[in-house]
């Protein structure tokens, strides 16, 4: 009964914190979430591993965020023109679209893949918010965290099914290579304009 409690403070956790990741427009607010979700990430993984891995997919994922916080995306988080309340009001339906669509595809996808309900519903809730932030997004950083996002949603869908540290490596080295290259296409501009003023 408490796991099961524990289970739902974390979906809704993770659907908190992607939600915001496809509404908000302030960027450290933005890693703060993106920060959540890697934990809400490593508290199902350890429900399927040991403590050690993961720990490991939650020091990787918020190195990822402490790299995309070190380019200071100020100007790359900010949408341009801002959506408006009808702009926030159509991401927040769309947010709610998904979720109905995880909540009534996950009891299916369970019986076809050897993976729990509750760690079903986390990877699809993230995996498909995830998508969702990517497909609505025109910014470069906002699409790199969408694609991190989408990433530890499949990351737990996967961990459920194969638990192989080998994988579990290959998978961290993606996150951090997503987390570097989002991090160059961010200060590259920058950088040019610099160049050319010297």
């Amino acid at each position: 009964m408490i796991l099961e409690w524990l289970f739902r403070g974390l979906e809704i956790a993770a659907l908190a914190a992607t939600v915001y990741l496809l509404v908000g427009q302030e960027w450290r607010h933005g890693l703060l979430a993106l920060a959540v979700v890697y934990a809400v990430t490593a508290v199902y993984i350890l429900s399927v591993w040991s403590p050690g891995l993961a720990a490991v997919k939650l020091v990787t994922g918020w190195m990822a965020v402490a790299v995309l916080g070190a380019a200071q995306p100020a100007e790359g988080w900010r949408e341009s023109p801002p959506p408006g309340w009808v702009g926030t009001v159509f991401h927040l339906v769309a947010a709610a679209l998904v979720a109905l669509l995880v909540y009534s595809v996950a009891p299916l996808m369970v019986r076809y893949f050897p993976v729990s309900a509750p760690i079903m519903h986390g990877g699809l809730i993230l995996a498909g918010m995830g998508l969702l932030h990517l497909g609505m997004s025109t910014r470069p950083f906002r699409e790199v965290v969408a694609l991190l996002t989408t990433l530890a949603g499949f990351d737990l869908l996967y961990t459920g099914v194969e638990q192989s540290i080998l994988v579990a490596g290959v998978q961290t080295l993606i996150t951090l290579g997503l987390a570097l290259v989002g991090s160059y296409v961010i200060t590259a501009p920058s950088m040019r304009t610099g160049e050319g003023q010297e």
